[in-house]
């Protein structure tokens, strides 16, 4: 116990430090550090509460610009699409926070009952759309790169 204490120990030189100041002076400074930190924190839940308006007003601007843009002009171009405010609202939902690698019911990580109620759902809505049943067929609703896709597209044909 004496070596724990022992390693554990401050120098002199901090304890004399600390036994030459008032404890008034002490006390204000941690009220100090801790109206400080409270303030941070607020802050920090402002930050995160704020809409991207009052976050960010220029990255808010350029899109709001961008809006404008496709909403006034018309692109014809195969990789670009324009969706619904729905399926933006989705995107940029908290569902973007969790990280869910795996399939629902077996992923890596905790936390994911509500992603996978979602992946469950898309999959439901896939098969459904192709008039599939989900005893004999499976469907993979999972995002990739249009690179693979393509790759995988390509390789149907040639077989």
């Amino acid at each position: 116990m004496a070596a724990y204490l022992r390693s554990r120990a401050m120098p002199f030189g901090s304890l004399k430090r600390l036994a030459t100041r008032p404890p008034s002076v002490t006390a204000a400074a941690l009220v100090a550090r801790r109206a400080k930190a409270s303030l941070a924190q607020d802050g920090q839940q402002q930050l995160l509460s704020a809409h991207l308006e009052k976050a960010d007003p220029a990255v808010f601007d350029i899109i709001e610009r961008e809006k404008t843009r496709q909403k006034h002009f018309i692109n014809l171009i195969p990789s670009e699409n324009f969706t619904s405010q729905a399926v933006l609202d989705a995107l940029g939902s908290v569902m973007q926070n969790k990280y869910s690698e795996g399939y629902p019911g077996a992923r890596y990580y905790g936390g994911n009952e509500v992603i996978d109620q979602s992946e469950r759902l898309c999959q439901q809505r896939a098969l459904e759309a192709f008039g599939l049943d989900s005893k004999n067929w499976g469907v993979n609703v999972q995002g990739k790169s249009s690179t693979i896709r393509i790759f995988e597209a390509s390789a149907l044909q040639v077989n």
